[in-house]
């Protein structure tokens, strides 16, 4: 099944939002409504077992939990990319998003409260605040990239804002807490 646009295809002047499809005609379509639901749900289900990865984050490290969720991350905005406007499609790849951006938020903030055991509150504020101060950034590149090329514009920014996570943590040679330490 395929998402169709709204009425503010016109408005903004690309393929409208992804979530337009619920409106039709000024009046919220209550089927369409379930299945949004329904979709949302089954996206909260599917996510859940992201919650048990960290198990696993002695046994393979945190560089290797990095670069592969980040290579997720990248398989996830090709999905959104090129298969965005179904429901198959936005299902995948926010799952695909979501175990990624898991793999990558465990590593790096187990990285960051190695630098200090004792003062592991004050780290992990300091690490939340980065790391929403990013993801305020990331929604400012979203809303330039939905601006000038629409949807296309979004996975594209993404998919830069992932190369560049990506590329500054394979060119550093040590984690935080070894180069905090020198």
């Amino acid at each position: 099944m395929t998402i169709s646009s709204g009425k503010d295809t016109e408005k903004c002047g690309h393929e409208g939002t992804r979530t337009s499809f619920l409106q039709s005609g000024g009046r919220l379509n209550e089927i369409k409504l379930l299945r949004w639901w329904a979709f949302a749900f089954f996206c909260y289900l599917c996510t859940m077992p992201a919650a048990g990865i960290g198990r696993w984050l002695d046994r393979f490290g945190i560089r290797r939990y990095n670069v592969f969720g980040f290579c997720v991350m990248l398989a996830a905005w090709a999905v959104l990319l090129f298969l965005g406007n179904s429901y198959a499609g936005l299902v995948i790849g926010i799952i695909l998003a979501d175990v990624g951006q898991q793999f990558v938020g465990l590593a790096n903030q187990s990285s960051a409260l190695a630098i200090d055991p004792h003062a592991s509150n004050r780290i992990n504020t300091i690490y939340m605040t980065i790391y929403f101060i990013g993801g305020s950034i990331g929604t400012l590149l979203a809303g330039i990239g939905w601006r000038h090329l629409g949807w296309s514009g979004v996975a594209m920014a993404g998919s830069m804002l992932v190369l560049a996570g990506l590329g500054s943590m394979l060119l550093k040679k040590n984690n935080v807490a070894q180069w905090m330490a020198k």
